[in-house]
Order: C-alpha cells, then sequence, then structure tokens
C-alpha cells in the first residue's frame, strides 16, 4: 500500500477503506496538505453578510423637523447603518439613490455622527437640490451599503420622504380665558391660539426650538394708529409670527405696557400640530377690563415657515367671531 505524509492518519485511513471498498488495486498514496504551527492551526471566517441600515431619513439643510423636503430646497439623506457579517468587515460605502428627488441619480454619505428628530446617524450625504417641478406627496428614494469584504457585500434598501411645495398660511385666531378668571381681562392663564394650514416649523421661529413648551414673555402696548398689540418676545428679541392686534386700544394705557412672564411665571409658547399656543405668565401690572368685544388680527411673517421649508403667506387673519370679549 501506499503512505500517508500527514500526522492525520485518521484521514488517511477513511481514504484506503473507500479504495479498499470500490476495488481498486495499486498504489495509492494519500496527502492532506495542512499550514500549522506546532500546536495550532489557524482558520479565517468570511463576511458574507451585506450592511443594513436601520433608520434613513431626509431632512432640510436649515434642520428642524425631518422627513420634508419642497421643490428647489436643499437637503440631507441620513442614514443609521452598520455592517451584518459575523465578523464584520465593516462599512464601506453608502450611497443615496435620489433620483426621484433630485436631477442627481445618486450620491455618496460620509460618515460622522448627527441628531435628527431625536434619532442618531452615521452617515450623511452631501447638501443636494431637490427638483423644481417636485410632486407633492410621498416620494421615494434608495440607500446602497456595501461593505469591505472580498468579494464586497452590498445591500439596497428603499425609503419614502414627503415632498411638500405648498405654502402654508394662517387659518384662526383666538384667545380664552383661564379658568375662574375675569372675562375681558388679559391675566395669568389666559391664551392666545393660533391655528395654520398646517404645522409650521419651530427653529423658523425661535433657534433650536423642538415645538415643546418653551419660556417667554408677551407685552401688550398701546401703538400709536393701531391700539393695543400683543407682542411675544424672547431674550433673542420678537418671535416672529406672533404679534396680533386686539381690536382695542383699552386694556393699557399708552404709557403702560404690561409685560406677561417677564418676571414670577414666564409665559410659554407650544406647537402641537398645526396649532400654536401661547400661554400668559404673571403680568407686570393689571390690565383693564374691557366691556366691549372686538376682534383680533394676527399677522403672520414670511420668515416662519412650514416642516419643508415654505415660506409662510402673510395675509393677516381676522377672528372668525363677528366679535366677542377678549381673554
Amino acid at each position: 500500500m501506499g503512505h500517508c505524509r500527514t500526522r492525520r492518519l485518521a484521514a488517511c485511513v477513511v481514504l484506503l477503506a473507500a479504495v479498499a471498498a470500490h476495488g481498486i488495486a495499486g498504489t495509492v498514496s494519500g496527502y492532506v496538505e495542512e499550514t500549522a504551527t506546532p500546536g495550532g492551526t489557524f482558520a479565517a471566517a468570511a463576511d458574507w453578510t451585506a450592511p443594513s441600515a436601520a433608520a434613513a431619513v431626509v431632512s432640510k439643510v436649515a434642520g428642524g423637523d425631518p422627513g420634508y423636503v419642497r421643490a428647489g430646497g436643499s437637503y440631507h439623506v441620513y442614514a443609521n447603518v452598520a455592517d451584518q457579517g459575523n465578523p464584520a468587515a465593516g462599512t464601506a460605502s453608502v450611497n443615496a439613490g435620489v433620483g426621484s428627488l433630485s436631477t442627481a441619480s445618486s450620491a455618496a454619505a460620509a460618515t460622522g455622527s448627527w441628531t435628527v428628530g431625536g434619532l442618531s446617524y452615521n452617515w450623511r450625504s452631501a447638501a443636494l437640490t431637490a427638483k423644481a417641478g417636485l410632486t407633492d406627496g410621498s416620494i421615494g428614494y434608495s440607500l446602497t451599503s456595501t461593505d469591505s469584504a472580498t468579494p464586497a457585500n452590498a445591500r439596497t434598501q428603499n425609503f419614502t420622504t414627503t415632498a411638500d411645495s405648498t405654502v402654508p398660511t394662517g387659518t384662526a385666531i383666538s384667545s380664552t380665558n383661564t379658568p375662574g378668571g375675569t372675562v375681558g381681562r388679559p391675566e395669568q392663564g389666559d391664551t392666545v391660539v393660533y391655528t395654520s394650514s398646517e404645522p409650521l416649523e419651530p427653529i423658523s421661529m425661535l433657534a433650536g426650538w423642538s415645538g415643546a413648551a418653551i419660556d417667554v414673555a408677551a407685552t401688550i402696548s398701546d401703538e400709536p394708529g393701531t391700539g393695543d398689540v400683543l407682542r411675544v418676545t424672547t431674550a433673542a428679541g420678537e418671535v416672529p409670527g406672533t404679534p396680533v392686534l386686539l381690536g382695542r386700544n383699552d386694556f393699557v394705557s399708552k404709557s403702560r405696557p404690561i409685560t406677561f412672564g417677564q418676571t414670577g411665571t414666564a409665559s410659554t409658547l407650544t406647537r402641537e400640530g398645526n396649532v400654536t399656543t401661547l400661554v400668559l405668565g404673571t403680568p407686570s401690572a393689571t390690565a383693564a377690563t374691557t366691556g366691549a368685544a372686538a376682534q383680533m388680527r394676527w399677522s403672520p411673517s414670511a420668515t416662519v415657515t412650514d416642516r419643508a421649508g415654505n415660506p409662510m403667506a402673510t395675509t393677516s387673519v381676522l377672528e372668525a367671531a363677528n366679535a366677542v370679549k377678549e381673554f
């Protein structure tokens, strides 16, 4: 019989037994080659699994509420991608397929760390520009993630965002009296409610604002030729899109404006859906109680945008009720 040039005698025995069972005559030599060092054998495990994006989102370059893009607007594609191999070779590249959104068909993303809408992302595309003729509604894009394995593994996943190029408008303005308060007198706990055709972008009103209740001050002053005007301010200045003409000139005197929330309990501003609500804080003085009804008028600002970045229409909004006591 032949000879076995290996330390794995058992493998040779199996080979020789198989030869004998099939009646093969002659000399058989079995060779089992191995690369080894005394005391151990080395093996490499391959990565056969492509990376995967657990989440992706489109967000306008200005930031704020994600998931919306307008025609001609600038945006990024964000992704949270991890290689799923075991062991993982690592993610080599991520490319966004944005042909439905932009004139460019794809855009490479780069690594980094971003928080958008309260979620963390580790890849982001360069700033992209949406098509001028983008149609409103749900619109798709894709992500292709490739790892560093040889051969490389790639995975393409599909996502959607919302295209919105419709200009937001103011639709209603109203005030309410705090429970147990005096009807017709502005006081702590009273509210002013601004309603728009769609949710407004909080950061277009206040830098860094998420829409959650934030401390502000509100001032009512009697302005020449206008009458009593309510304005909302912070340390950074007046909040755009918040001035309201109260339709009266007897809540305060011309020489004595009243500020709510500058000291004591702050006034607050909150955005929930289409509604932005101002709650008056501690007044600096007691306002007069009006005995007459009036209609408030809200003056929106083009500085304020919707979530896609469309500037708000500046058409003023008259209170729906013909005449009611404010506050």
